[in-house]
């Protein structure tokens, strides 16, 4: 199952620097420009390119998924002899995950209703709470139609839609704030999405690990264009989608296990800790300084980097970096018992905790 997740990212990440070029092309004559202004420090229009990377991982994802069910079904129902293609797609592929096909062709298709959403946004700019108000109706939908919901030692069943819709519409939006600079949301969703398909991959869930590196794949292949100096944004379409796949992936899967740590449902918290680092300290300086909340500004992470002397790469690369510091720590967290997973978790707030000190002591040195 490995060699098929690793051949999903290698597809998608070909896909995307297939696909992103077309759809620059294709951007200004939608009015898909991000042009300079504001805050905003770039030279000149940037196309927003984020289909290249949505389609790519769509379709990577599909067609892996696609492979490994003409697989298991050709060898078990037609009764063949095991070939080197079985073999390929079937080392340590498990044998369950019962009702998963369906949720992940739900999170399919209201993916694309969200990349939909974004890339209207970013042509005509929708006012924040007609965006919002679409996001909620998006999660409704997850948590109610499809039964994509958070269900861990949670028995009301309005409590459980409740957190769902809380989750994704806030990591969507954590994902859509992070895309502040040149390659940090899609270096960083990348990092963070593999981390989520080596959990799958442990847990025996091979269609979500497929669908993540699919994710991931796609995001890396699209930073080629999207590194410093950028020739592409993902625009809302991009970030957006991103968001809502990887809050409703990790809520597809299951992370616990009997007998394990009850810790275990800490895991996509940790690691999307520094997407939502980044948007918990973005409004309590939007609040510290009275200035409107979903106003775009230069206070995100990767600014207050820049700021402090860092190039634009080497803020991406930090953040890529802690990213991967924190998140790795969900690998072993299944298997942990409740004192060691509670030490896990305590290491990486106090790494974040450290970045933060760290920061407010070098800004307090540059007044």
């Amino acid at each position: 199952m490995l060699l098929l997740t690793l051949a999903t990212w290698l597809a998608a990440a070909v896909l995307a620097l297939i696909v992103t070029p077309l759809a620059m092309r294709l951007a200004p004559r939608l009015g898909l420009l991000d042009r300079p202004g504001g805050y905003k420090r770039q030279d000149a229009p940037v196309p927003y390119a984020g289909a290249g990377l949505v389609v790519a991982a769509l379709a990577a994802g599909l067609a892996a998924l696609l492979a490994r069910y003409w697989v298991l079904s050709t060898w078990r129902h037609a009764g063949e002899r095991p070939t080197a293609l079985h073999v390929l797609f079937l080392v340590g592929a498990p044998r369950g995950e019962p009702g998963i096909r369906g949720r992940l062709a739900w999170i399919a298709g209201l993916s694309v209703a969200v990349f939909l959403l974004g890339l209207a946004d970013d042509r005509w700019r929708l006012r924040p709470r007609t965006k919002l108000a679409a996001e909620v109706a998006i999660a409704l939908v997850l948590a109610i139609a499809a039964d994509v919901r958070i269900t861990f030692f949670i028995e009301s069943y309005p409590i459980s839609v409740a957190l769902t819709v809380i989750w994704v519409v806030g990591i969507t939006n954590t994902m859509n704030l992070l895309d502040n600079t040149d390659g940090v949301a899609a270096g960083a969703a990348a990092v963070a999405a593999a981390v989520f398909a080596l959990v799958a991959l442990g847990t025996g869930q091979a269609r979500v690990a497929v669908a993540l590196a699919a994710l991931s794949g796609g995001a890396a292949g699209f930073l080629r264009y999207n590194f410093h100096p950028a020739r592409a944004y993902m625009g809302d379409a991009g970030s957006l989608w991103l968001g809502f796949v990887l809050a409703s992936l990790p809520i597809a899967a299951t992370f616990y296990r009997e007998g394990g740590s009850m810790l275990a449902a800490a895991m996509p918290l940790l690691i999307l800790a520094v997407p939502i680092f980044d948007t918990a300290t973005v409004l309590a300086i939007r609040l510290r300084e009275g200035r409107p909340l979903f106003k775009g500004d230069r206070s995100h992470f990767a600014h207050r980097l820049v700021d402090l002397g860092m190039s634009v790469r080497e803020a991406a690369m930090t953040i890529y970096l802690l990213t991967a510091s924190v998140g790795l720590g969900a690998l072993v967290l299944k298997d942990l018992s409740g004192g060691a997973g509670f030490l896990v978790v305590s290491q990486a707030a106090g790494l974040l905790a450290v970045v933060a000190l760290l920061e407010s002591a070098a800004r307090r040195r540059a007044k």
